[in-house]
């Protein structure tokens, strides 16, 4: 975690402990990519040294049936635990999460939402009236989720180590379904490196790719954010939406000197150094 970013980690940690009142969580692990394990190990991280007793439990596994959300609560050993739910940026148009999320929380009388960006309008009333948001941008998400209270990605949490690059630059640019649609063509040495692990997946093999260059550009926010805490020059273009413009200037344009944000992955390649 970097010494900038602890104010906002210690209030979340004294949120989290006033809503928890000493009870165990069921720690809901979002389905995801690569990137959102990053996200996944930064808030478990946090849970440990915020001294908040969880279970994790993958949501899929509740979604497909394969585990109840009795067992699930059950494992806690508490007769009431809380619902924690990892951060992600899949509440949006592109994935049909808020539903499946509003049925996990009407089984819990306290849920916590960690931060994750907002792109659709949230209703309350599907949610427990003790439910906590909060969000990982000060801008368009706090006006979907006007109630919620900022956080930086739990991404940030992590310390990550670096060895010295022995490449000049990666190129690790979506091609999925939030893929800008402005019809530019991304050169063949492109990966999608996101797209090769899942949010259940340890990071240690994601950060040794990401750290064999000195530049990154990218339009994964979380490849960015590894890449910006190893110690790499980054080239930061939009996906689609929102979404990294705003996590940028609110968690890495003011801490980060070694990471610049661009208007299209066009514009960020012709940077290349």
């Amino acid at each position: 975690m970097k010494p900038s970013h602890r104010p906002e980690f210690n209030a979340l940690a004294t949120r989290l402990q006033t809503i928890a009142a000493g009870r165990p969580a069921v720690f809901f692990i979002n389905p995801g990519n690569w990137g959102d394990s990053l996200i996944r190990e930064g808030a478990e991280a946090f849970l440990r040294w915020a001294n908040i007793s969880y279970v994790p439990i993958r949501a899929k596994d509740i979604h497909k049936g394969r585990l109840t959300i009795e067992t699930a609560k059950a494992a806690t050993g508490h007769p009431d635990p809380i619902m924690i739910y990892n951060g992600s940026g899949a509440l949006t148009t592109h994935y049909d999460i808020l539903p499946r999320l509003a049925n996990l929380a009407t089984a819990f009388d306290t849920v916590v939402i960690l931060p994750s960006t907002f792109a659709i309008p949230i209703d309350r009333n599907l949610f427990p009236k003790d439910t906590h948001f909060f969000a990982r941008d000060h801008f368009q998400s706090q006006e979907y989720m006007p109630d919620s209270f900022f956080c930086h990605d739990m991404a940030f949490f992590l310390d990550i180590a670096s060895a010295a690059p022995i490449e000049p630059h990666g190129l690790f640019f979506r091609e999925d379904a939030e893929a800008p649609k402005d019809g530019f063509m991304l050169p063949k040495s492109n990966v999608d490196l996101s797209r090769l692990g899942r949010a259940h997946t340890p990071v240690d093999r994601l950060l040794e790719r990401i750290g064999r260059y000195a530049q990154v550009s990218t339009n994964r926010l979380h490849i960015a954010i590894a890449a910006i805490m190893l110690g790499r020059r980054v080239h930061m273009a939009p996906n689609d939406y929102f979404k990294i413009k705003a996590i940028f200037d609110s968690s890495i344009k003011s801490h980060y000197p070694n990471a610049y944000f661009f208007n299209s992955a066009k514009e960020c390649l012709s940077h290349i150094s």
